[in-house]
């Protein structure tokens, strides 16, 4: 759900099963025998105004008359809040149990828009002794009682009525072929000749429109489980961008109908392309078979790795750094030793150079390692294979193929840029405080800046609520620096000196749990003309010290260690702390 942009924060979880349900599937059509478990329920109290805020409508399932005074109080809280609502009938079997509590909700006043079914709407007529028991019958009487009402017609379509002027005033002007939208004199003759309940249907239809849509043509019906529920998401869709009553039900029909063609609730892509070309045109069809699509298809499949691996350390960096240079050789020993004092998944752009690198150096300390990679890196070949983790399985004979280093399972290939860098962002913010997460830039050339002003620009913008403002992983001048740009200080750290603890010490103290460290790993002075940028731009007021607070700048891989473990309240164990007292000799960060 939050992967298809449904916001998730006002879920309530309870523990227990809710029931257990026995769905029958016979020739398309589909029956459940459904038993609930009176032990786990939706209690009232759980419903809080603060949970309805900003939403412009609230959607009622008839099943939540099974709970006690919960669907009055659910419609009065939304009236009150200016909240629509808008009522599924559900069954019919609800209906005959408990009409009491469902009459009540309709006749409060409270809801705007209703649905139901056939078989609904025949059992409503029953209830309410209407004759004929149709329909048209129900629509009467639910147009009696709120200002939108739908019955669904199966393979035939649906039948759609509204007094709301914002939705009818446009299907009074147009109408579709193979449409009938139905003028106010016709609704009240019709409603006269149909003699809709104890002769409320002339007044029920007096000022509404009334529009039959018919149902989709040539859509092979393989299972109608979750069809209902398509129908109103598909119409509720049109209500939230002003559609006209007919389109509105155009549209819900489309929705249905592309719930019908698979088995089960989940609608792929096929019908979603099936769905917008008839709903939008081919033009917009195109659009979303295409690179909309494909972008989507790969946003599920980065955040399903993230999900199943876990959130952790990334890593970015040049793809065209060969093996057994310095750079490469102190990147792999990096992440080596990042994996084994974190004990987090190590994430990267999946290609080769530093981000095989520092994957391969993850591995070898037996941590989790995922990619997102791209078809191809910029100069390079990407291949895909089984991960060998050390050399002593290149010397017992086995041969390892340049980039073959990430298994099947941990990785996904993009075609789109974009997927990769927000598959990325999304490894390295933590969703719960067991996560030991972090952004770590290695040196690297336009991809690697692309990824870092891209991340820097979130932050800037406030989108990454995890990663707030970080003192330097540089020297403890930046704790003396009284707020000026940590960058700044890093650079007076580097013409003084200090200790490579102490200086990992002040800054981890500036850092609020909760936020992931960014780290430029300033390898031979690697980033200092990136330091520069940074300091032009504030002097020319486009940016704000500020802004980069999150930023730290580690000259060495004993101040990356030790700022994280600073910042994570770690122990470096006996090796590290042994490893990472012995600075490289070019490391800025050393003690005096």
């Amino acid at each position: 759900m939050k992967r298809s942009g449904v916001c998730t924060k006002r879920v309530i979880t309870l523990t227990g099963a809710t029931g257990r349900s026995v769905v029958l599937l016979a020739g398309g059509e589909r029956s459940c025998r459904t038993c609930l478990d009176p032990q786990v329920s939706f209690p009232g109290r759980c419903l809080q105004p603060q949970q309805l805020q900003g939403a412009a409508w609230l959607f009622v399932s008839g099943y939540a008359a099974y709970q006690d005074g919960l669907l009055l109080q659910a419609m009065r809280m939304a009236e009150q809040l200016g909240v629509r609502v808008a009522l599924d009938l559900a069954s019919w079997e609800v209906m005959a149990s408990h009409w009491g509590a469902m009459q009540e909700a309709l006749l409060s006043g409270c809801i705007d828009l209703c649905f139901c079914n056939q078989e609904e709407a025949r059992q409503l007529c029953e209830l309410q002794q209407l004759q004929p028991a149709d329909p048209e019958t129900a629509l009467c009487y639910l147009l009696q009682h709120c200002s939108t009402a739908v019955v669904t017609l199966g393979p035939h379509g649906c039948l759609a009525g509204s007094t709301d002027s914002s939705i009818t005033s446009s299907s009074r002007r147009s109408s579709r072929a193979g449409s009938s939208t139905v003028s106010d004199a016709e609704a009240a003759a019709a409603a006269a000749a149909q003699g809709c309940g104890a002769g409320g249907g002339e007044a029920a239809l007096a000022g509404a429109v009334i529009h039959r849509q018919p149902g989709v043509a040539g859509v092979e019906v393989v299972d109608v489980t979750g069809a209902g529920d398509m129908f109103a998401a598909g119409f509720l869709h049109g209500m939230l961008r002003g559609w006209s009553l007919q389109r509105c039900a155009e549209a819900a029909c489309l929705s249905g109908a592309a719930a019908v063609q698979v088995l089960g609730a989940d609608v792929g892509r096929a019908q979603l392309h099936w769905m917008h070309k008839r709903l939008l045109g081919p033009h917009a069809a195109a659009a979303l078979a295409e690179a909309a699509g494909q972008v989507a298809q790969e946003q599920l499949a980065a955040y399903g790795l993230v999900e199943k691996i876990g959130r952790g350390v990334v890593y970015f960096g040049s793809a065209r750094v060969q093996p057994g240079s310095s750079i490469w050789q102190q990147t792999q020993q990096l992440a080596r030793q990042v994996a084994q004092l974190l004990c987090s998944p190590t994430w990267t752009g999946g290609g080769p150079g530093l981000m095989q690198a520092a994957s391969q150096g993850a591995a070898a300390a037996g941590g989790a390692v995922g990619g997102i990679r791209l078809q191809r890196e910029a100069g390079t070949t990407v291949l895909s294979g089984t991960y060998l983790p050390d050399d002593a399985q290149r010397e017992a004979g086995t041969t390892v193929l340049s980039g073959t280093y990430l298994p099947d399972d941990a990785q996904v290939v993009c075609r789109h840029l974009s997927t990769r860098k927000s598959g990325l962002v999304q490894a390295g913010c933590a969703a719960g405080p067991a996560d030991r997460t972090a952004f770590i830039f290695l040196p690297g050339g336009l991809g690697t800046m692309d990824e870092l002003f891209e991340l820097l620009t979130l932050m800037q913008l406030k989108k990454l609520p995890q990663l707030k403002a970080t003192a330097a992983a540089a020297p403890a001048a930046a704790a003396a620096a009284g707020g000026r740009d940590c960058l700044a200080a890093t650079q007076d750290a580097h013409s003084n000196g200090s200790g490579v603890a102490a200086a990992a010490a002040a800054a981890a103290a500036a850092v609020p749990r909760g936020a992931a460290p960014v780290v430029l790993v300033d390898y031979d002075g690697f980033y200092q003309g990136f330091i520069q940028f940074v300091q032009g731009c504030e002097q020319h007021g486009m940016l704000r010290s500020e802004e980069l607070k999150g930023v730290a700048v580690a000259a060495s891989n004993a101040a990356v260690l030790q700022l994280l473990a600073e910042h994570y309240s770690l122990e470096l164990p006996a090796e590290l702390q042994q490893q990472a007292g012995a600075a490289p000799a070019a490391a800025l960060l050393s003690s005096s």
